[in-house]
């Protein structure tokens, strides 16, 4: 009885180790080529590249940092002047991304490391879609806009009929209904949602993609295809703010066009959520192309041979560890990236330089515009 158990047992692992090397056999079969599914046809081969790859990462952080960093500094005063926010409150809810997006980057790119990283770049753009989707969901359920009647005189100074909460003589009806109570919650809290899922789909596309990138490609090239992805990085807020501008030139209700407001009126909101459902949309309907890509690309064995040479030729016997993106040996991970001197002073002068280029993308518009 216990040898037929025995061998049974050994027949069932052998079994495993069949199916095992099978699946693994079809996993490294696709695991180089382009394609959907099972449909991976030689003339798509033809993408299945690091530089496509690159060029499709280019358009990714172009378009989204078109809306993120572009349109942020565009935006923030008409949201202001929409809700009724203070610089302050608007301020600490144009930082949700921020903040999602250091949290979500370090955790997320640990997990997504050794895992499909083109198909974990999609998620990361269907949901900064979403997030965009969400963001634009105050303005429909805030209802359309109200003006009341201003006259401007040549001396450039206004006067204005202002709706007095305190006022109990108040025969307006806008004023009227400016008085009924409201859930001003609700549009912080919709913004700062759609915030948070914006600043999670970008950390994915941003620090997976680059890892993605740089495993693809040999050592000496590999900077030269990061500083090209930076390049697109940049150009996405200087896009963002002309198209942007264009928005704002539209009425915030439309394809509603007062007769009586134009651009120039200090009463002029432009459609600012726009913005958010053009790019929205590009971000989804451009996601699918993502997918198509293996999980490792066919330069990535050749690669990996020139590194480890490289390592050999310095006479350096230490290799990365491989952490399979287990939860358990992420604190070891942490503090082995944290204790190295070179890269935690690099980390330490970016965030110094950052401070002031958020803060002035966010206000600096709104100040110029004020004076």
């Amino acid at each position: 009885n216990k040898m037929q158990h025995s061998k049974s047992v050994d027949d069932s692992k052998a079994d495993q180790c069949k199916e095992s090397s099978e699946n693994q056999g079809d996993e490294t079969t696709h695991s180089t080529k382009f394609g959907y599914f099972n449909y991976r046809a030689d003339y798509l081969q033809v993408f299945n590249s690091p530089r496509w790859l690159l060029a499709l990462l280019c358009f990714y952080i172009t378009v989204i940092n078109m809306e993120l960093l572009g349109f942020r500094g565009v935006v923030v005063p008409q949201i202001e002047k929409r809700y009724n926010m203070t610089s302050t409150m608007i301020g600490t809810i144009m930082s949700s991304v921020d903040i999602s997006c250091g949290i979500s980057g370090v955790l997320l790119t640990y997990y997504v490391g050794q895992r499909h990283k083109s198909k974990w770049i999609g998620y990361g753009i269907i949901g900064f879609s979403i997030g965009s989707f969400i963001i634009a969901v105050p303005h429909f359920i805030a209802g359309p806009y109200y003006y009341s009647d201003v006259v401007i005189n040549n001396s450039s100074q206004a006067s204005s009929t202002l709706c007095s909460i305190n006022s109990a003589n108040v025969t307006s009806i806008l004023c009227t209904g400016a008085r009924q109570p409201s859930t001003p919650w609700v549009h912080p809290l919709m913004l700062i949602l759609g915030l948070v899922c914006c600043g999670i789909g970008f950390s994915v596309l941003y620090n997976v993609g680059i890892a993605y990138v740089d495993e693809s490609v040999s050592p000496r090239s590999s900077p030269v295809y990061i500083a090209i992805f930076h390049m697109a990085a940049v150009i996405g807020p200087t896009v963002g703010y002309v198209v942007g501008g264009i928005f704002s030139n539209i009425f915030i209700d439309w394809p509603v066009r007062p007769k009586d407001l134009n651009s120039n009126d200090p009463r002029w909101i432009g459609a600012w959520w726009l913005g958010y459902i053009v790019v929205g949309s590009i971000i989804l309907i451009t996601s699918v192309f993502i997918f198509a890509f293996p999980y490792h690309l066919p330069t990535y064995e050749k690669s990996k041979m020139k590194r480890l040479a490289q390592i050999k030729s310095v006479n350096q016997d230490h290799i990365d560890d491989h952490y399979d993106g287990r939860w358990a040996d992420f604190p070891r991970a942490f503090y082995r990236i944290a204790s190295n001197r070179i890269f935690l002073l690099a980390v330490i002068g970016l965030t110094i330089d950052q401070i002031p280029v958020i803060g002035f993308i966010t206000f600096l518009p709104k100040y110029i515009q004020s004076q």
